[in-house]
């Protein structure tokens, strides 16, 4: 009997995680049924509509007319918010309705959703500043050209069909970098893919947790930039950015005069392939000066200058774009380097030295918004200026040196004064001429500005 009674047990059981298995992975379905609509309009007949508008401006539509369009962006990944992007039918011109509700790709506003607009009593504007191109929506208000259409509205203005359309079908491939054109305005809105890129800062998060971030993705020209910009509410902003090269795509955005790439999802970014190494350049070292005896406190250099090109020193950025820079306070002119905004930015500068001659070695340093300590100090004998910095000698000295380090008095200022080092005495065996290096690295998420000044050999 006990027996019996297992085994009518264990079959309940597997018949109830049947159950539970199916429920799980069901395929859901989408009742439908498409709407007796007819288009009578192109998206293009609104565009010179609104194009016939003063600057800025914004109009009511008053005739009782229909258009019809493929929903390109989606609001899946938190990146878009009460918007949603559209391309006409025929893949031509791209535009935006503005709408208050959210979660909009769960109710049949998913990419590639062929949609129709009745356009009677909408308002459209060309708006400028941050432009998306032809926008739809409710009456304006002070602050936007084209308020939202309510939530109990909107499904009265853009009607869904059953139609899905894949969307390799109608995104557009463009090349970096992307020049300021009539025809590529035309891309506003609508989704684009572009190849062989990555991003330039490459241990990057999409987006800092306080303000929403843009990355530069490149193809390796210094001109094949474009920005991608990520809100700090997207689901997948505080990720890293991938590490390969491949294909990105989103929707088409544009700035001012820059056009700007917005992520659906995570899953639009495709970098599989290798990363490709991007040589950096050096700055400076075109009058090397090997010297046994000098101050340096930059005051005889033009600062603000946001590279520090000085033909006796040599300045690389080892990792990202950003170099040391030269900087000035009152009268005080320094060093100064900082990755805020910028991840990854790795940067060292590099201090010839005759090491027959120096006997001592020192320098100050002052921090700002202190987080991490970012900087290194080493010297080199076999650093060859122009040469591939990686493959020199280092000798960490780091800890010789008393280095600013504010934490907690400067988390969210800049220290008052600058810190002595204390004096660094060169070992007698080094001989003949070798560097000083100072050394920036974010590799530890450090955004920390350095400055340095009175750097001195005697």
């Amino acid at each position: 009997m006990k027996t019996i009674l297992r085994i009518f047990v264990l079959v309940l059981g597997v018949v109830a995680l049947q159950g539970c298995q199916n429920e799980t992975y069901a395929e859901p379905t989408e009742e439908c049924v498409s709407p007796s609509l007819v288009k009578n309009k192109e998206v293009s007949d609104i565009y010179t509509l609104a194009a016939g508008l003063p600057l800025n401006a914004t109009a009511r539509y008053t005739n009782d007319d229909v258009i019809e369009a493929v929903v390109t962006s989606s609001d899946e990944g938190g990146n878009f918010f009460k918007t949603i992007s559209l391309i006409s039918l025929d893949g031509t011109r791209g535009f935006s309705m503005a709408i208050d509700d959210y979660n909009l790709y769960t109710k049949k506003f998913q990419p590639g959703k062929k949609v129709y607009i009745k356009l009677k009593d909408l308002y459209f504007s060309l708006p400028i500043g941050f432009a998306r191109g032809l926008t739809l929506g409710a009456i304006p208000t002070s602050v936007q050209n084209v308020d939202r259409i309510p939530i109990t509205e909107y499904s009265k203005y853009i009607i869904p069909t059953c139609t899905v359309i894949n969307e390799d079908t109608y995104v557009k491939q463009i090349t970096l970098p992307l020049a300021v054109t009539v025809a590529n305005d035309a891309l506003i809105n609508t989704l684009v893919e572009v190849s062989n890129v990555q991003f330039q800062a490459e241990c990057a998060t999409y987006s800092k947790k306080d303000y929403d971030t843009s990355l530069k993705i490149t193809n390796g020209s210094p001109t094949g930039l474009m920005e991608v910009r990520t809100s700090r509410f997207a689901n997948f902003a505080g990720n890293t950015v991938q590490n390969g090269n491949g294909k990105i795509r989103g929707i088409l955005t544009k700035y001012g005069n820059a056009y700007q790439l917005i992520l659906r999802t995570e899953r639009d970014v495709k970098l599989t392939n290798p990363r490709v190494v991007i040589p950096s350049v050096s700055l400076g070292g075109t009058a090397i000066v090997y010297s046994g005896s000098f101050v340096e406190n930059f005051a005889s250099y033009t600062a603000p200058a946001a590279q520090a090109i000085i033909p006796k020193y040599i300045n690389i950025n080892t990792r990202g774009q950003k170099y040391w820079s030269l900087a000035t306070f009152g009268a005080t002119k320094y060093l100064q380097m900082s990755a805020y905004n910028a991840d990854c930015s790795n940067a060292v500068f590099i201090i010839p030295v005759n090491m027959t001659a120096a006997n001592n070695f020192s320098f100050k340093s002052k921090d700002g918004y202190f987080d991490e300590q970012p900087l290194k100090v080493y010297y080199s004998m076999d650093y060859v200026p122009g040469g591939n910095y990686n493959q020199a000698t280092l000798v960490d000295i780091t800890n010789n040196f008393n280095i600013a380090n504010g934490l907690p008095i400067t988390a969210n200022s800049y220290a008052s004064n600058f810190t002595q080092s204390g004096t660094y005495s060169i070992p007698a065996n080094l001989t003949g001429n070798g560097y000083f290096i100072f050394e920036y690295n974010s590799s530890n998420g450090a955004t920390t500005t350095m400055q340095i000044t009175d750097i001195t050999v005697n």
